[in-house]
């Protein structure tokens, strides 16, 4: 059973978010016996939460899809939430991989957590990447959970895959993907190879 190791990984890049502050309280409140991470740009100071600054964990491939700027001259340049929602990915693989966490769970900064993952652990498939899905096209960190870094590393080494190949295809400045639609790409080239647990709707 998951119970007191349950960690809670959150990314954030550049202006911290007000309602970031709720999305902790509410770990808090309901897993009190958790541990809490935030990975940010810079230091952070919430009671409890144990702050990692990005750089400091960032591996090689993480820095070069971050030096590619994928997004550039793309109709998603100016919303910098995509290239952000992207990156935050591979940071995630890389902070999990330096720390050697376990049971990770990791959403988006805006969602609020009214359940302990204890009571939702009938519904994780431990040798799976656990993720909420808007459709069969696009896959979303709404909530989701990893049992340990060697799936998450292997998301991430597929889906460096499929970014190599699609950045370099004649539609991506016409037609690119956000990580939504590049992470469904993923499942669908490789679904003996990467083992997403899409039972979940949003």
């Amino acid at each position: 059973m998951i119970k007191s190791n349950v960690n809670y990984v959150l990314y954030n890049s550049k202006k911290i978010p007000y309602y970031l502050r709720e999305c902790i309280s509410n770990i808090k409140k309901v897993e009190s016996n958790s541990n809490t991470y935030l990975v940010s740009d810079e230091k952070t100071n919430y009671g409890g939460v144990f702050s990692i600054i990005s750089s400091e964990i960032t591996s090689p491939q993480t820095r070069e899809i971050i030096e590619r700027n994928i997004y550039k001259d793309t109709n998603y340049e100016k919303n910098p939430l995509w290239d952000t929602s992207l990156v935050r990915i591979f940071i995630l693989r890389d902070f999990v991989g330096n720390y050697k966490l376990e049971n990770v769970i990791h959403f988006d900064n805006d969602v609020l957590v009214y359940i302990e993952a204890e009571k939702l652990f009938n519904s994780f498939t431990k040798e799976k990447v656990n993720i909420t899905r808007v459709n069969e096209n696009q896959l979303v960190f709404g909530y989701s959970y990893f049992q340990n870094f060697e799936i998450l590393d292997n998301l991430c080494n597929k889906l460096y895959e499929v970014i190599i190949k699609d950045i370099n295809t004649s539609d991506w400045k016409s037609y690119p993907k956000n990580e939504m639609k590049l992470l469904a790409s993923v499942y669908k080239n490789n679904p003996e190879a990467v083992d997403f647990n899409t039972r979940w709707d949003v």
